[in-house]
């Protein structure tokens, strides 16, 4: 069984490669949700960003900050 819990986290609680990397994708952009999915090669950051044109886009991105597609 894979092990696999996602728990809503705050935004000012994810790792700084992770917003450092939504900054360079993503820029002029807010985070408005996150979580977190814990599974056995590592945790996974689930993001809702809203862009400057008002739209939203998830992105997966790992504990490095690399988008996961």
């Amino acid at each position: 069984s894979e092990m696999c819990i996602r728990d809503r986290i705050e935004v000012k609680d994810l790792p700084a490669a992770v917003t450092e990397a939504l900054g360079k994708a993503y820029p002029e952009s807010t985070i408005k949700e996150a979580s977190v999915t814990t599974k056995e090669e590592g945790k996974f950051y689930k993001v809702v960003v809203t862009q400057k044109d008002g739209t939203d886009v998830t992105v997966v991105l790992n504990e490095k900050g690399e988008e996961v597609k």
